[in-house]
């Protein structure tokens, strides 16, 4: 009995140790992202995408070992939370200027409903009444939409290997939206052929540049035909 109990105290202290050893180094990343130019932050991003997954598959073959269990689903879950806050908060930094609304959202939306239909029909149908049948594929579809759109806004940047045009405009206005959630967004608004767009900037460039000033940035093609406008790094 004072084994087991033994055990179970172990137990407690190995992933309460874990999980705090796992959050500082999330914390320590994502510090670092603030210096880091936009393509590395994507790509690290995806590269801990990939590991957080591999740490849940671990840490669930695993699960007979509590060491092992405790050490993968906290890097597995708080490393996902980390790359999903660095694919969604760089997502803002293409401007799409040719598209009045989000990019690709004709395809993120067939296939969100898709998904949707799918896994409601499959895992919810039965047993289920029509509120909660209607809630799951509400559910399904958009946060299918919502992750289909980031990653494709995020791959119509990272397999453009064209080199980018460099253009210039003068800042006519400058804006920072505050948010109590989450960080700080901050913009220029500039003109190119007679269009008006915003285009966020690091907190550095806002604060180096000032209304009337000519802003030199970079212009994509887009690999999927979506071109856009990008801060320099």
């Amino acid at each position: 009995m004072g084994n087991s109990k033994t055990r179970r105290r172990k137990g407690r202290k190995t992933e309460a140790f874990a999980w705090g050893i796992t959050a500082a180094v999330m914390a320590v990343v994502c510090v670092l992202g603030f210096f880091l130019p936009h393509r590395a932050i994507v790509l690290s991003s995806g590269a801990l995408c990939a590991l957080s997954a591999l740490a849940i598959i671990v840490a669930i073959k695993g699960k007979e070992n509590p060491r092992i269990a405790s050490w993968g689903l906290s890097f597995g879950l708080v490393g996902g939370l980390v790359s999903f806050m660095g694919f969604t908060f760089t997502v803002s930094a293409y401007s799409f200027y040719k598209e009045p609304f989000t990019p690709f959202w004709e395809i993120c939306l067939a296939l969100g409903l898709a998904v949707g239909v799918f896994v409601t029909v499959k895992w919810v149908w039965k047993g289920t009444g029509w509120g909660g049948r209607i809630g799951s594929m509400v559910l399904c579809t958009v946060l299918v939409f919502f992750l289909c759109c980031v990653s494709l806004c995020h791959l119509n940047y990272l397999m453009d290997f064209e080199p980018p045009a460099e253009r210039q405009a003068v800042i006519e206005e400058k804006q920072v939206h505050r948010n109590a959630k989450s960080l700080d967004s901050y913009e220029f608004e500039l003109t190119v052929d007679g269009e008006s767009f915003d285009l966020e900037v690091r907190k550095r460039e806002y604060k180096r540049y000032e209304v009337g000033d000519t802003y030199t940035f970079k212009e994509y093609k887009g690999a999927f035909g979506k071109p856009f406008y990008l801060a320099k790094e």
